[in-house]
């Protein structure tokens, strides 16, 4: 049966309306000649920047694939701010877009076409516009900058990295040439010494992060040996940190291979490289090694590293059963983490307030540790669960020399269990060892034995 023609008339009528709206819709693709560009052809044109896929646009602003797909069919229309993190992912903004546009639109005369036409030559003048963007970018990251501008560009390069989740860090070092020098590179090694106090996990990550920036620097590139001799040292800590000797001392291997044979200097603190492998030496409990690259550090540390060395310096004296000269390097290391700028005071003066108070324990000093609990309980980050694993740690030795063996042995075996759950084996098995003696002097043999049967894994 045939329509009336009135309901023909009515159905022509409605879909040429439907027509009219794509048209005019902001997500759909704008009439030949328009001064406004599509919000399709900016997403397009914004892909075409960095020549990325669908996928690789959506993953660097943090959207689904699909949501591209439909604002590039105008299927779907972005909120403002979202239009404008996708021009930033792209490393441009809407205003450029839009004025790449209108150019591009005013060199086709007007002239009317296909939308792919059109987004075909918004593509090619856009590339032109790129290359020619990169070239500059070249010449300016091959141009000699002195090491404080490299510093800080490498800062404001981590201060984006660090609000990216770690695959997108990876990529955008992989990719991206600013990303690959050797400041950035110092730059996520002191990020991963300062994770590992708190989590070796994302220690060996950020580590790992350094490395290939390091790798993927190009040849020739100021430094370069440098950057990856500091990147391995870094990543063999963070091993260290977790336990993992075996695997730190393959790294540290690695480190010395990659090393300038030349001896160039470098923007690298050699006091601070050297001082990560007298870390290693130690906890392998290969002490005059430690004790000779500790000196070798301190003869190369600026003034503003010497309090930082010789915090590790006297640990590794406390560990060797050298309290009295423990005690010494510590209340040094106080007097230099009083110089202006000194590296890493804060923590530092933790570790050695920390360190000093388990020195004088072992010579029986007992007032003189317990003066330093309060401010050592101070200076603990309330987020920081390893510092106050450590605390505890500190707190049961205390008990122990205030003769309190119970509760010292009790707070012991939490500070060994936790330790143990974090897959941190070397301070686990320390622990377990003060433990181990607490309960050898209240006569219990059989607890001993357990212990040491649980702890030797």
């Amino acid at each position: 049966m045939k329509a009336k023609p009135e309901a023909r008339k009515a159905r022509a009528a409605k879909g040429a309306g439907r027509a009219a709206k794509a048209k005019s819709a902001p997500g759909g693709e704008a009439a030949s000649g328009s001064a406004e560009p599509s919000v399709a052809s900016l997403v397009r044109m914004m892909r075409g920047r960095p020549r990325w896929t669908q996928k690789e646009l959506a993953r660097a602003a943090r959207l689904h694939p699909a949501q591209i797909s439909a604002y590039e069919n105008g299927k779907q229309r972005p909120r403002p701010a979202t239009l404008a993190r996708l021009a930033a992912a792209a490393g441009t903004s809407l205003e450029a877009l839009r004025e790449a546009a209108a150019r591009d639109s005013e060199m086709a005369g007007g002239a009317t076409g296909s939308a792919s036409v059109r987004a075909t030559a918004i593509a090619e003048r856009v590339r032109r516009r790129m290359e020619s963007a990169l070239g500059e970018l070249a010449a300016r990251i091959s141009s000699p900058r002195s090491e404080p501008e490299e510093r800080a560009a490498a800062e404001v390069l981590w201060q984006r990295l660090a609000q990216l989740p770690p695959a997108d860090r990876l990529r955008l070092v992989e990719i991206s040439p600013p990303f690959q020098s050797w400041a950035l590179v110092e730059r996520l090694a002191h990020e991963s010494e300062k994770a590992a106090v708190r989590d070796a996990g994302a220690a060996i990550t950020l580590a790992e992060l350094a490395l290939r920036a390091a790798e993927r620097a190009a040849e020739g590139t100021p430094f370069r040996a440098a950057a990856l001799e500091c990147a391995w040292v870094y990543l063999a800590n963070a091993r260290r940190v977790r336990g993992d000797h075996e695997a730190a001392e393959a790294e540290f291997a690695k480190a010395r291979r990659a090393a300038d044979p030349a001896g160039e200097p470098s923007p690298f603190s050699r006091a601070r490289l050297l001082d990560r492998e007298a870390s290693l030496r130690r906890d392998q409990r290969r002490f005059p090694e430690a004790l000779a690259l500790h000196g070798r550090a301190l003869v190369e540390a600026r003034p503003e590293e010497a309090g930082f060395v010789r915090v590790n310096h006297g640990y590794t004296l406390q560990q060797m059963g050298r309290a009295e000269d423990s005690i010494a390097s510590l209340r040094q290391a106080l007097g230099d983490l009083a110089t202006p700028g000194a590296v890493c005071a804060p923590r530092c003066r933790w570790g050695a307030l920390f360190n000093l108070a388990g020195s004088l324990l072992d010579l029986k000093r007992q007032a003189e540790a317990e003066a330093l609990l309060p401010e050592v309980r101070a200076l603990v980050d309330p987020a920081d669960e390893l510092d106050r694993i450590r605390l505890l740690w500190l707190e049961g030795k205390v008990a122990a020399g205030a003769g309190r063996i119970d509760e010292a042995a009790a707070g012991l075996d939490q500070v060994r269990r936790e330790f143990a759950d974090r897959k941190m084996g070397y301070d686990a098995a320390l622990a377990a060892l003060e433990e181990a003696a607490l309960l050898l002097e209240r006569g219990r043999t059989s607890e001993t034995r357990a212990l040491v049967d649980e702890a030797l894994p």
